[in-house]
């Protein structure tokens, strides 16, 4: 009895521990602190009018383009659609070759998060000690100030980014042309004596006799 209560309680902790929790729950949340990267090529009849109309689906899932081309478009998309939004790029051709990547920045986000909540405490503390300092000390300590300001403003640029990453997929897509057109027929004769005779003078000849 002893032994079961004592698993029980050894169970209970173990499925409360922040390890264990992040096991359980970082599976449903998928794409949540990666940068997603994708490439599609994809064989149309239209690459022009192809690419405008993958802008136009991007941009109705609030993305937006970085690149432009008739044969190739960069696309940054809200990672939630990614899915949706290749799947819309799919079917406006046929598939020649994918790609797929993910990143996780999620250590990086925490680490640059921690170190700028410690730099901002440290920033705090220098301003005090600055508004009682004496006229010689005035002078170095608005030198590291300032020197801290800047470091803080470095690390907020970085987490920016990576936020940004982690928020929209890069995603490529490269169109081949299919060309849906007949052959159009050799306008020269294998017979090289029949390329040096005048076809339409020898049918207006016949025709008239």
């Amino acid at each position: 009895m002893t032994n079961t209560t004592l698993s029980t309680k050894a169970l209970f902790k173990l499925i409360f521990t922040p390890l264990f929790l992040c096991i359980l729950i970082l599976p449903g949340i998928g794409f949540a602190g990666s940068s997603v990267k994708a490439s599609v090529t994809i064989n149309v009849g239209d690459p022009g009018g192809t690419a405008l109309a993958v802008i136009n689906e991007a941009e109705k899932l609030n993305g937006y383009f970085t690149l432009h081309a008739d044969d190739h478009v960069s696309i940054n998309v809200p990672v939630k659609h990614v899915t949706g939004f290749l799947s819309f790029v799919e079917k406006k051709g046929i598939v020649t070759g994918k790609k797929y990547d993910a990143e996780d920045f999620s250590t990086q986000l925490i680490l640059k998060k921690t170190t700028l909540n410690a730099r901002e405490k440290m920033l705090e503390q220098y301003i005090k000690v600055l508004e009682g300092a004496g006229n010689k000390k005035i002078v170095t300590v608005e030198t590291e100030v300032v020197k801290l300001a800047e470091k803080i403003e470095d690390i907020k640029g970085h987490i920016r980014f990576l936020e940004h990453c982690t928020a929209y997929a890069k995603i490529d897509v490269f169109f081949s042309y299919h060309d849906r057109t007949m052959p159009t027929a050799k306008k020269e004769s294998s017979f090289a004596w029949l390329n040096t005779m005048n076809l339409q003078d020898m049918i207006w000849d016949f025709r008239n006799e």
